[in-house]
């Protein structure tokens, strides 16, 4: 089940399905054995990009699965952050000033972070860290918690391979 996020206005999208282990038959390594190859489609208004790439390792899926819930908790103050072995995508957390007639802390800012091979084409980057390529969501809690469901299914799906 993919995660998908899309801003009001549809200008901005993403999308991170798991298509599968990036060696089905296994692998000797460790981690080879481990690494998921992902499909990234995202829009930033000008640009449209769809990346196929093993950018996330099984554990990782369950550690964003977990950051997004903290998140979603109110407690994305102890680690704003989420990001991964491969620097290709990285997740950042902000709460939004009280909007009137909304509950405090109802809705979360994250910015998602597009690095090396999950930048947009025509946007390549030197060095990592650049993050300036970037797209940016105001999500609800329960926004944030079906999201982290979503990405519970895909790990259900991909256990850690031994």
């Amino acid at each position: 089940m993919p995660l998908v996020w899309e801003s009001p206005d549809g200008q901005q999208r993403f999308a991170l399905t798991v298509l599968g282990y990036e060696f089905p038959e296994g692998a000797e390594d460790y981690y080879d054995a481990n690494w998921l190859l992902v499909r990234i489609v995202a829009r930033d208004g000008a640009t449209t990009w769809t990346v196929d790439d093993p950018a996330l390792l099984t554990w990782e899926l369950d550690r964003l699965a977990r950051w997004l819930e903290r998140v979603a908790q109110g407690q994305g103050d102890r680690q704003p952050w989420c990001s991964f072995v491969e620097p290709n995508l990285e997740f950042r957390a902000d709460p939004l000033p009280e909007a009137p007639g909304a509950a405090a802390g109802d809705r979360v800012q994250i910015r998602v972070f597009f690095e090396l091979e999950l930048r947009p084409p025509g946007r390549p980057t030197q060095a990592v860290g650049q993050r300036d390529v970037y797209l940016t969501f105001c999500l609800s809690r329960d926004q944030l918690l079906a999201s982290a469901r979503a990405l519970r299914e895909d790990a259900r799906a991909f256990p850690v391979r031994r």
